[in-house]
């Protein structure tokens, strides 16, 4: 059901047994009046439409609240207009893949309260050791890659219980891939741009809670 789908995207960014590192690249650029301008017709535009304002909220658990959610932030988005602004163009592209992910959400409702838990804890002890026998600790790889916080949003394993399961069409299955992939896209836009939208969203009066990633 929806309300148990909700539940998954409440997970902590460690998912799957990895600590991810919490400090964003962020996007670095320069204060622009321009932006600034833009910035303000985007809080005008959403301010006559007020749910739209809890776009990083989204999705939420009620069928309803989804509807009436997406109603508001399609007329926000008509709203708004193009600008020379590299951070309120990557706003409007994390509007748009907010939109698509809810919409592919709603249509997801094939998991219930059995089969969430069930398959979120063999995804998380996929990876454990199966050997009783206790491991020496590895040493770290020199200059190693961090693993980066929008990577759950590529891992396969969820998919594939869903498939194993068989409580999933394949419309749904590709509904629920629709949803991985921009999960992903707006964890990446709110990685390298939540910085710069918090200053400007700050200076115009709204405050918005960016997720820490």
């Amino acid at each position: 059901m929806i309300s148990y789908m909700f539940l998954f995207f409440l997970l902590p960014i460690s998912i799957y047994g990895q600590e991810l590192s919490t400090s964003p690249p962020c996007r670095e650029e320069p204060f622009s009046e321009i932006c600034l301008r833009k910035f303000q017709e985007a809080k005008t535009c959403m301010d006559k439409f007020p749910l739209s304002k809890e776009f990083v909220k989204a999705p939420f658990s009620e069928k309803v609240k989804n509807e009436q959610f997406l109603n508001d932030l399609f007329q926000s988005e008509l709203c708004m207009t193009d600008g020379e602004c590299e951070s309120y163009r990557e706003f409007r592209l994390y509007l748009s893949d907010t939109e698509s992910h809810v919409t592919y959400f709603a249509n997801t409702t094939c998991i219930t309260s059995e089969t969430l838990p069930v398959i979120l804890k063999t995804c998380n002890e996929r990876n454990l050791p199966i050997s009783p026998m206790p491991h020496p600790p590895i040493p770290p790889i020199p200059h190693s890659p961090i693993p980066h916080p929008c990577d759950r949003f590529t891992d396969s394993c969820l998919i594939d219980e869903l498939r194993k399961q068989g409580q999933c069409s394949s419309g749904q299955l590709g509904s629920f891939q629709n949803i991985y992939t921009h999960a992903l896209n707006r964890c990446q836009l709110l990685r390298m741009n939540s910085v710069q939208w918090s200053r400007y969203f700050n200076l115009i009066g709204m405050k918005i809670d960016f997720p820490d990633l």
